[in-house]
Parts: C-alpha cells; sequence; structure tokens
C-alpha cells in the first residue's frame, strides 16, 4: 500500500528530510532551511510517501517568486533506489500535480541531473521535454593557494558581513540585471523574496557574499549559500551592464573563493545556463571542472483522471 501525506507533523517532517538527504545525498537540506521556505513561500508544499508503512520517497514543490504569473511550478521528487519501480513515485507525481492543479498551475518544470537515468526516463515517458540545460562546475578548495583578489582600478569589493548597510543597493543591481541573463524567462521579484532567498536564507553567510563598488554605488555582487555537507553553492554574480568586460566578475569570484578557503569549505560548485558564454568562460578560468549537466524538463500534470 503506497500512502503520500503532506509534511505538516514534526515526525513526518524528520522522515522527508531523511528520504530526501539519501536520494541526494549530494545537495543535502537542513530542517531549517524547510521552514524558511515555507515561510518565503506560502504556497510550498511538501509530501512523503510511504510503502507498507515505510518512508519510501519524498515530494516538494515551490512556486518561482521571481516569476509570479508562470503557468509552471517547480517541483522535486524522489524514490529510495531499493523501492523504485513500484509505483512510489507515480503516486508522489499525482499527490503534487492534484495540488498544484488547485494553485492554478498547469505544467510541472523539474530540474534533473543527465546522469540520473531513472529520474530522466520516467520523465521522458510522461511526456516532458527538455527546455534549458545547466553547465554544471565545481572548484575544490582543498590545497588550493587562493587567488589574489586583483580587483580592477577604482573598484572595490566588500562583504556583505562588512556592509549591510548594502542590501537594497545590492538588490537594485539583481533586479537589474537577472531579467539579462543569457537563456533566462523574463522574471521579476521583490526586494522582500530576493531578501528571503539570498540574505535571509539559512547557509548565506555574510561573509560569504561580497559586492563591488564604484565611487560608493553598487556595481555587482556575487551570494554563495553554505550548504549543510560543507559545500559552497554561488546563487548569483551580477554586474551592471556598462561594468562588464572589465574583471569586475572575476574579482567578486575571487573573492567568494578566497573566503571559502578561509571558511575551510571542501569546494565550491555552480551552474550556468549553457548560453551564458561570459560566465562560463570566467569559471574555466578560474579553474573549475565539469559535473554533469542539470537539465530542466517541462511536461503535464500527472492529475488522477489523465
Amino acid at each position: 500500500m503506497i500512502d503520500v501525506v503532506r509534511v505538516e507533523r514534526d515526525e513526518d517532517l524528520e522522515a522527508w528530510l531523511d528520504i530526501r538527504n539519501r536520494v541526494r545525498a549530494d545537495d543535502p537540506v537542513t530542517r531549517e532551511e524547510v521552514l524558511h521556505r515555507r515561510a518565503a513561500v506560502s504556497q510550498s508544499l511538501e509530501t512523503l510517501a510511504r510503502l507498507d508503512g515505510v518512508p519510501a520517497g519524498f515530494g516538494v514543490l515551490v512556486p518561482r517568486l521571481d516569476r509570479p504569473r508562470s503557468s509552471h511550478v517547480t517541483v522535486t521528487f524522489g524514490v529510495l533506489p531499493e523501492l523504485r519501480r513500484r509505483g512510489v513515485g507515480a503516486a508522489i507525481d499525482v499527490a503534487l500535480s492534484t495540488h498544484a492543479k488547485g494553485l492554478g498551475f498547469s505544467a510541472f518544470e523539474v530540474e534533473v541531473r543527465e546522469s540520473e537515468d531513472d529520474g530522466v526516463a520516467y520523465l521522458r515517458a510522461r511526456g516532458f521535454e527538455e527546455v534549458t540545460r545547466y553547465e554544471n562546475v565545481e572548484l575544490q578548495l582543498a590545497g588550493l593557494d587562493p587567488p589574489e583578489l586583483d580587483a580592477p582600478p577604482g573598484v572595490e569589493v566588500v562583504s556583505r558581513a562588512e556592509r549591510p548597510d548594502l542590501v537594497e543597493a545590492v538588490y537594485a543591481v539583481a533586479a537589474a540585471v537577472i531579467p539579462t541573463i543569457p537563456g533566462s524567462e523574463p522574471s521579476e521579484i521583490d526586494f522582500e523574496s530576493w531578501r528571503a532567498h539570498d540574505v535571509e536564507r539559512p547557509g548565506a553567510l555574510p561573509e560569504l557574499s561580497f559586492a563591488a563598488l564604484a565611487d560608493g554605488e553598487v556595481i555587482g555582487y556575487a551570494s554563495l549559500l553554505v550548504r549543510p555537507h560543507g559545500d559552497g553553492i554561488h546563487l548569483m554574480t551580477a554586474v551592471l551592464p556598462e561594468w562588464r568586460g572589465r574583471g569586475v566578475g572575476g574579482a567578486l569570484k575571487r573573492a567568494q573563493i578566497r573566503a571559502g578557503c578561509a571558511h575551510g569549505l571542501g569546494r565550491l560548485v555552480t551552474i550556468n545556463e549553457e548560453r551564458n558564454l561570459a560566465i562560463r568562460r570566467l569559471n574555466e578560468r578560474l579553474g573549475y571542472r565539469p559535473l554533469p549537466a542539470l537539465l530542466v524538463l517541462r511536461g503535464p500534470l500527472a492529475l488522477p483522471n489523465a
């Protein structure tokens, strides 16, 4: 018997975290992160599936804060390898789809690594198609000689720990730059939502996020998220268009590499849409090396009457 429940009780959340982090051991999440996401995105949902009373799979649905009028919603779900091909994933799919329909969404968007053969095969069979592909790269920090900051003339790089007063000015850069990222869908995000994602999120440590200043004005920024297993995930590196091509982005990245080494992180990981050639080339120059690509697949809801 398969039972899928909405995660509301503490015991269900603990079981959900255990299953989710066993399935996605390379990118674990914490209880604090889940609670923060629930507060920031009121329509988010976590589901826990049990097979004959045993926790077997997880699901999560999170509407994108930067695409409030989108017809599709982001979901992730997975099943313990030893319990797959017994209908658990399909049951989670239907539960998430029912919730999504109730919110007015008509399609799912799922991120899956191209190396996850079972997940890709399931989604392809469900009629999902690839809409975006992200290059996924890492920089191992153990034993790395931290690079010099080497900021361009007239540019100062400061951490959010040093200048917490710059948060609103950094948001202004985000609001200007995010819609111009190659391959990005039209997006917009209000200050409170951006702050919840980039500033107040558990693991978004102020000493690891930086702003670039010219004549006291913010011209670029780079944010970083520390994961529970000691990796750092680059959230965003953004530079105003009139300052691109002058080395500002490189200085911001080098500041994060230096801070990551000082903080004792094991590695830095980042994904970039494959058409975003400028940042991909910068990553390569800084020594980042390829991991399996991240695919974004989009497809229909799995409704009970379908």
